[in-house]
């Protein structure tokens, strides 16, 4: 290459965030160790010519599952932090922050090559109010690319989901994190949590009722057996019912401080079986093929 070698046009490449997720190949004649080290220290993958086509097809297949990947978690990590603030400092929700997340991981999960389920291997295991959210957001996108809702809707969609629990802003610590069975009384605080979040989202600055709905109504069950106001069936909004199938899936294959985590199955068996008039089942179906 002119004026400067592969190494440093990769380094420019790794170093720039518009760019950092794009994967390298380099197909070379050289095959000293040094140049090897150096191409693996930078996230470089390194093929020594002549190379066998398959080979190279193979390795071309993994570096694009790792970079989409790494753009996926760089955005779940993103999402993390500016709730982790909220939850930290109990200010108002970034709402323009999380729009912007919003559509770059709407994009990102339209654009995607790859199946679902590499995404979703890939979403924390340990619970917090902020990677819930986040998760559920997540979870919640995909289910709608996966039954063709239009980009309004997704973008309503995630910006719900992302933001379901913010009302637990509210609760005590020692009621989130207690290990035994809940009180009357703080089981009624806990169910609260519906309410304060369309406040909060209020606050921030979210005016369309289709999201103020589904984080109000995201704990109703079809039955009528949920909270706050005991809906049945279809007048669970669409939104609600989405939102609520992967709070139950992320709420029970993540570590909490009263239970281990289920396993992707164990979970899903659950909701099929144990809680057919509760979620929307045509929605937990579709969860089940986004997993397999």
């Amino acid at each position: 290459m002119p004026k400067i070698d592969g190494f440093t046009f990769a380094q420019q490449i790794k170093n720039n965030p518009l760019t950092s997720t794009i994967p390298i190949i380099f197909l070379t004649s050289n095959n000293d160790k040094a140049s090897i080290l150096k191409a693996k220290s930078l996230g470089i993958d390194y093929l020594h010519k002549p190379t066998d086509p398959a080979k190279l097809r193979h390795r071309v297949h993994q570096a694009l599952i790792r970079s989409e990947v790494q753009h996926f978690t760089q955005l779940h990590a993103h999402a993390t932090t500016i709730l982790d603030e909220f939850f930290s400092k109990k200010q108002s929700v970034d709402l323009n922050a999380l729009d912007v997340w919003s559509t770059q991981t709407i994009e990102m999960v339209k654009a995607r090559g790859l199946h679902p389920k590499h995404f979703l291997d890939h979403l924390p295991q340990s619970y917090n109010d902020a990677t819930h959210n986040v998760n559920v957001g997540m979870l919640a996108l995909l289910l709608g690319q996966t039954l063709h809702f239009t980009h309004h809707q997704q973008c309503d969609l995630v910006m719900a989901a992302v933001m379901h629990d913010i009302g637990k802003i509210t609760i005590a610590t020692s009621i989130l994190n207690k290990t035994s069975a809940l009180s009357w009384n703080e089981y009624v605080i806990v169910q609260k949590h519906a309410l304060d979040g369309v406040e909060q989202a209020k606050k921030a600055g979210v005016k369309k009722g289709s999201i103020l709905d589904a984080i109000l109504y995201h704990h109703e069950k079809l039955d009528g057996s949920g909270y706050p106001s005991g809906l049945k069936g279809n007048q669970i909004p669409l939104f609600a019912q989405v939102i609520g199938v992967c709070d139950v899936f992320d709420a029970l294959t993540t570590q909490r401080s009263f239970r281990e985590r289920y396993s992707s199955y164990d979970a899903l068996m659950l909701m099929l079986h144990e809680m057919p008039n509760q979620l929307n089942q045509h929605y937990v179906q579709t969860l089940i093929s986004l997993l397999h």
